[in-house]
């Protein structure tokens, strides 16, 4: 599976294999289109991001994205649901990794290709889902969300999350998920996300089970992750098992995550944390990362590292990370959230403050600004800042 390194959204991603899944899903809807306007809504928004960065001078880059969000319930067990997705870029569409890697890889990185931010018009979390008394089938690109932690989720080796800000939506996987409930509380799930062979195709096997006193997943899965030799992460396809666990209290929800690879003498990535009600409009979120697939020290971080720490946030630099975030809501329609992680192995920290202001119940406007602090070789140092603002309309 491509992944880390080579993990693409849009069109580059998609592929082949998107094609393959169209196949699949355009004779389920078309068989059933006379029924289509029986049940059929259209909605979507219009965003529109200022990414402001800082690293000897200031670039610009902004991205507008144009939304439609289609839902049809074609019979009573057959829902389709797809996102038409349009986005444009101006400003700085070029990002050179000189700017982005430390000094002591300049050489190499002059000799990178730049990550270029094209305009892209895709389809998103197009899925046909089918309903049984046992279940449900859903095929097609698709939210494959895993963990339950707030700013990592070590058990996902599928979607990317941006630790910056974790709420936002992770992207849609191409899959194919068979959900068996056993009871109502308890689910036997099957996903498969195809690629060329078999052996390159994620396969997970999960025992999901929610209640009151607790909620938990446990997986056993298959994934193939090509990346480059000398990272720290597991090279070609091997097995795992990792899973979720929650424990919600009175004013206090106990979370933790965990993976183990194939051969593995001990836990490779796992994470404790937890969300404490101060009021009814504060709370404090702390966790702790121990991402045995990074590095302790940052003279050990290799070029290889950086570019995949950057291309995806899957596989961070450091092994040791520690985060505390406050939300507070002092007002209905205002949230505020300032964040600090650091970077334990190498030292370095970040701090990134943000505002979110519902202006209307269709109009969303958030702004975030992130500070770093560290060495010349820390995965947080001292030469970026960075700021992005995002206005948001529904419709």
């Amino acid at each position: 599976m491509v992944l880390g390194l080579y993990q693409q959204r849009g069109p580059e991603r998609v592929g082949i294999v998107m094609k393959k899944i169209a196949v699949l899903l355009l004779p389920i809807v078309l068989c059933c289109s006379g029924v289509l306007a029986a049940d059929f809504s259209l909605s979507g928004y219009f965003e529109s991001q200022l990414d402001m960065q800082s690293y000897e001078q200031t670039t610009y880059l902004n991205r507008n994205e144009l939304s439609f969000n289609l839902q049809a319930r074609i019979t009573e067990m057959v829902f389709f649901e797809c996102d038409l997705v349009f986005q444009g870029y101006q400003g700085e569409t070029e990002e050179s990794y000189v700017d982005l890697l430390p000094e002591k890889f300049s050489e190499q990185a002059s000799q990178l290709a730049p990550r270029i931010f094209k305009d892209d018009t895709f389809l998103d979390n197009a899925v046909v889902s089918l309903f049984y008394d046992w279940g449900v089938l859903m095929i097609g690109k698709q939210q494959f969300q895993q963990g339950s932690a707030f700013v990592w989720n070590p058990s996902d080796l599928l979607t990317e999350k941006d630790p910056f800000e974790p709420g936002y939506d992770k992207p849609g996987i191409n899959a194919f998920v068979c959900e068996y409930r056993i009871r109502d509380d308890a689910s036997l799930v099957f996903a498969i996300s195809p690629e060329e062979s078999w052996h390159q195709s994620f396969r997970q096997l999960s025992w999901r089970q929610s209640g009151e006193l607790l909620s938990f997943r446990l997986n056993y899965g298959a994934v193939d992750l090509d990346q480059e030799a000398g990272c720290a992460v597991p090279n070609g396809s091997f097995t795992y098992i990792s899973g979720d666990l929650v424990i919600p209290l009175h004013y206090f929800f106990f979370w933790s995550e965990f993976l183990r690879a194939e051969g593995s003498k001990e836990i490779d990535r796992w994470l404790v944390g937890g969300k404490l009600l101060v009021t009814d409009t504060m709370s404090i979120i702390a966790e702790y990362y121990y991402n045995g697939w990074g590095r302790n020290d940052s003279e050990d971080y290799t070029l290889v590292d950086w570019v995949q720490a950057i291309d995806s946030p899957l596989f961070p630099l450091g092994e040791k990370y520690f985060q505390v975030s406050l939300n507070i809501d002092p007002t209905p329609s205002l949230s505020v959230m300032p964040m600090f992680i650091e970077n334990l192995s190498d030292g370095s920290y970040s701090f990134s403050p943000s505002i979110t202001y519902q202006i209307t119940s269709q109009l969303s406007w958030t702004t975030t600004a992130l500070f770093f602090t560290g060495g010349p070789d820390c995965e947080f140092r001292n030469d970026r800042t960075r700021l992005w603002s995002r206005l948001k309309v529904y419709f």
